[in-house]
């Protein structure tokens, strides 16, 4: 397997904030300028994060420009800190937006001569996309899960390279460069369907607001879709192996949000004249329901149907019966017909099976009889074999699953 990988920052012994920001960001933790510009950075992201689902993209342009987040500890007076963000921004046109997050080797879903900023060694972003670059694991075990240490990308020097390769474009590229509103697509059974049908026969350019008592009580405005999808039409495929769709039933339209000041302030509270359902649970009803009535305990792992096994007095005495209370001890137990592998006789030391390599598991198990491979242990008690129920309380100790299996690993060819 492969080794570990090196831990220098070692969170649990004295001096784990002077090696974390040593090793991390390459600076003195007395560095505090440099400590409280990451922590102003880090608390504008999460500003950034909470304005974006309560009020829509705050800047367009902001990124976190660090690729590690400081300590919790380091958050002092972050009540000083402005949360202001640059207004009027826009986003990245999508092919810009491409060439922002692309590696140089999928190039090839660019134009030619945008893919060539990724490649030529005299182009003047040819450092935005390094063939070489460090991962940080950082504590994880996959390079996949590491920390890609790429450079950042600058806006201003990406626009002013783009600008050279604009004219390039065609006009099929420019028209997918450019930034579109929303399309909405409906079924033939949406109550809109036929409203969107009849924008369609009427030929209607000025937009139209949406009838809201069709659609949920949504709000904005429709207008003709230039390249619309219709009903009864086939639908060409964009992608050449791809075929066209010939039995179409959907039809589309172009759809635009209500409008508001850009300083406007969604409020995160309830609508007026919304009405709350009535409470139909009591503070007992949901142990009751999904705990079989037992008071409530923290979920263990990740299976949170895991149930803890409930025996009784006789289940306790058929374990007892069946395990040895001390591993050296030797008698006529259920198990004594059944030598321990060489290995664990080896000093006394406990060696699990699971801990060994699969090529070694039969080997260890080589001296197991020929008999017992099969016959499995004495059965506890003589008697014909009952049927359980999975549901009731633990599953009964039945000589087929205690045996342990002599066969080979399944991967051994």
């Amino acid at each position: 397997s492969e080794p570990e990988p090196e831990d220098n920052v070692r969170l649990w012994e004295a001096g784990w904030k002077q090696r974390y920001y040593k090793n991390k960001f390459d600076v003195d933790i007395n560095d505090k300028k440099f400590r409280r510009k990451v922590v102003q950075s880090y608390v504008e992201g999460l500003c950034w994060v909470l304005r974006y689902y309560y009020q829509g993209c705050a800047s367009w342009k902001w990124y976190y420009p660090f690729h590690y987040a400081p300590f919790a500890s380091d958050f002092e007076g972050i009540v000083d800190i402005d949360s202001d963000f640059e207004k009027g921004t826009k986003p990245f046109r999508p092919l810009e937006q491409l060439m922002g997050v692309f590696p140089a080797a999928s190039g090839n879903f660019l134009p030619l001569t945008w893919r060539k900023l990724m490649t030529d060694p005299d182009s003047s972003i040819i450092d935005f996309y390094p063939e070489d670059f460090a991962i940080d694991l950082n504590g994880k075990k996959y390079a996949w899960q590491g920390v890609a240490l790429l450079p950042f990308v600058d806006e201003r020097r990406l626009r002013a390279a783009l600008a050279q390769v604009y004219p390039n474009l065609t006009s099929e590229e420019t028209r997918r460069n450019s930034l579109g509103g929303d399309i909405l697509f409906v079924g033939k059974h949406h109550q809109l369907h036929d409203f969107i049908l009849e924008q369609y026969k009427s030929n209607e350019k000025e937009p139209v607001d949406i009838p809201p008592e069709l659609c949920h009580g949504i709000q904005g405005k429709l207008t003709l879709n230039e390249y619309p999808i219709l009903p009864d039409e086939s639908v060409q495929s964009p992608v050449p192996l791809l075929r066209d769709l010939t039995q179409n039933s959907s039809i589309s339209i172009n759809f635009k949000d209500p409008q508001f000041q850009e300083d406007f302030i969604f409020k995160a509270v309830v609508l007026s004249g919304a009405k709350k359902p009535a409470a139909v649970l009591k503070p007992g009803d949901w142990e009751k329901s999904n705990n079989d009535g037992r008071s409530w305990k923290p979920q263990l792992g990740f299976n949170r149907d895991r149930r803890q096994v409930h025996l009784d007095q006789s289940a306790f005495r058929t374990l007892g019966h069946a395990m040895s209370r001390d591993r050296g001890q030797s008698g006529s137990r259920v198990y004594s017909n059944i030598g321990p592998p060489g290995a664990y006789n080896q000093g006394n030391t406990y060696r699990p099976l699971l801990g060994r390599p699969q090529h070694q598991i039969p080997k260890l198990l080589s001296n197991l009889r020929p008999q017992d491979s099969w016959q499995g242990p004495t059965p506890l008690f003589q008697q014909p074999p009952q049927r359980f129920d999975r549901n009731s309380g633990a599953t009964p100790l039945l000589a087929w699953n205690r045996m342990p299996h002599s066969q080979g690993s399944p991967y051994q060819q």
